[in-house]
C-alpha cells in the first residue's frame, strides 16, 4: 500500500514472500490512511505485513495498524515503542474464527452483477 511518512503496509502472497502489484492507491494524510487494491488470485493465500522504516527509531510515534477487508474490521497489530523496545514490523496472516479456529487470508471467487 502507500506509504504515509514512516509507515508501510504491503498485501503479501504468504507462499512466496512477494507483495502483489497494487493498483489505484490512495493516500490520505489528513486522517492517515492509505488503500489500495491487488488483483484477485482465487486460492492464493495472503497476508497483510505492516512496517517502519528506520528512521522511526529516533521518534516516540506508535501506530496500531487495523485490517478492514470488504469493509468489516478484521485484526489491528501494534507498532512503535513498548516497554523499552521498538516493534519495526508486524503481519496479519488471517482471523480467529472462535476461540479456538483460525482461518488464513485466501483470495475468493469474484463475482460480477448487474
Amino acid at each position: 500500500m502507500p506509504q504515509i511518512d514512516k509507515f508501510k503496509a504491503s498485501i503479501v502472497n504468504t507462499k512466496t514472500g512477494t507483495a502483489f502489484e497494487e493498483f489505484k492507491p490512495n493516500v490520505n494524510k489528513e486522517n492517515t490512511r492509505t488503500e489500495c487494491y491487488v488483483e484477485c488470485q482465487t486460492g492464493t493465500e495472503f497476508k497483510v505485513v505492516f512496517g517502519l522504516d528506520s528512521r522511526f527509531e529516533y521518534t516516540l510515534q506508535s501506530f496500531v495498524a487495523r485490517v478492514i477487508l470488504d469493509g468489516k474490521p478484521m485484526a489491528a497489530k501494534f507498532l512503535g515503542q513498548l516497554d523499552g523496545k521498538t516493534i519495526f514490523e508486524s503481519a496479519v496472516e488471517g482471523v480467529h474464527t472462535s476461540e479456538s479456529r483460525f482461518v488464513t487470508f485466501a483470495f475468493g471467487d469474484t463475482l460480477f452483477t448487474g
